[in-house]
């Protein structure tokens, strides 16, 4: 008796491993983790006491509605990449310390673009505020130091090493949201939304805004970028 039951619960317990694997194989890239899942599904459902033809459902459905499920994803994405164009970050030269593009703001100046990339000028503040949307998952950033002359040379990436102080690169931080010091009409703070970059470049000093630290200097430059355009 207690084999059969469990017998027959292993079919229930293959469409719940079926289930977990084809979510965790939505995202293409996550595939790998999530097929083996899926055929340790299979061997359960096939060796579960049920008829055929709700093994054949129950091995099938789910993978009709993975599919499924893969299309609108896969639609989702390449609709949402479109919406942003890929940037270019032209950084002075004798550049060091912390930059924030501020997007989507109405006061801001709108990219320029060279052979298809948008290009972001960094001033010496290292607070660019541009009305242009950024996607911080989907716009592919390319960094660039350009002189006075405006000669340019390319910036080595960083990602998951220690920083030390002879580390040279940018490394592309986090997207963040700051409250700004203007309210709306509702009485509300309007939100900054900003991508947070670090520019390591060692023999430069480190940018400072003085005793203003960086987060009210960036309120401030869009606060007065706000006014500015009323």
């Amino acid at each position: 008796m207690i084999r059969n039951r469990w017998k027959a619960s292993l079919y229930y317990i293959g469409l719940g491993l079926m289930t977990l694997g084809l979510a965790i194989c939505v995202p293409i890239y996550t595939a790998l983790y999530g097929l083996p899942i899926i055929v340790i599904a299979v061997i359960v459902i096939l060796i579960s006491e049920t008829t055929y033809r709700s093994k054949v459902l129950g091995i099938l459905v789910p993978i009709i509605l993975w599919v499924v499920a893969v299309y609108f994803f896969i639609k989702y994405a390449y609709r949402t990449a479109n919406k942003y164009v890929p940037i270019t970050v032209l950084i002075p030269t004798d550049f060091n310390g912390t930059i924030r593009i501020v997007h989507s703001e109405p006061c801001g100046a709108s990219i320029d673009e060279e052979d298809g990339w948008g290009v972001v000028r960094i001033p010496k503040s290292g607070i660019a505020i541009i009305r242009d949307p950024v996607g911080f998952a989907w716009t592919p950033f390319d960094y660039v130091f350009v002189d006075e002359e405006g000669y340019r040379s390319p910036i080595r990436v960083i990602t998951d090493e220690v920083e030390t102080d002879t580390t040279h690169g940018v490394k592309l931080e986090f997207d963040e949201v700051v409250k700004s010091s203007t309210p709306d009409s509702t009485g509300t703070p309007r939100l900054i939304h900003c991508v947070a970059l670090s520019v390591f470049n060692p023999g430069y000093p480190e940018i400072n805004h003085g005793t203003m630290p960086f987060e009210e200097a960036t309120i401030a430059a869009v606060d007065s970028c706000r006014k500015s355009k009323r």
